[in-house]
């Protein structure tokens, strides 16, 4: 005999997890106190890069399973190589 259990999710997201995650830092507001970090890496001119991949939470530390490297550039017009996103235009990305 098999079981299947089934997670109820809208457009991929586990609303029933962000409901009760919500419910339990109302309960201890203290958990909720999150902060991420980046180490950034000066590569060339205005080009670095940016690792991401530890952050505080719930109290404690958390290691992420694999970190993130995120480049970021200027164009040319304000006389750099033009490598990568600006930073602004990576904050525009993640408001998006």
């Amino acid at each position: 005999m098999t079981i299947q259990t089934t997670i109820a999710a809208d457009n991929g997201v586990n609303t029933e997890a962000l409901i009760g995650a919500r419910g339990a830092f109302a309960a201890a507001p203290e958990a909720a106190q999150f902060t991420f970090k980046s180490q950034c890496s000066w590569i060339e001119g205005t080009y670095n890069a940016n690792r991401i991949g530890s952050y505080f939470g719930l109290g404690q530390e958390h290691e992420r399973r694999r970190s993130f490297l995120i480049e970021s550039d200027h164009p040319q017009v304000f006389a750099a190589a033009d490598r990568a996103p600006t930073p602004p235009e990576i904050v525009l990305a993640g408001l998006a």
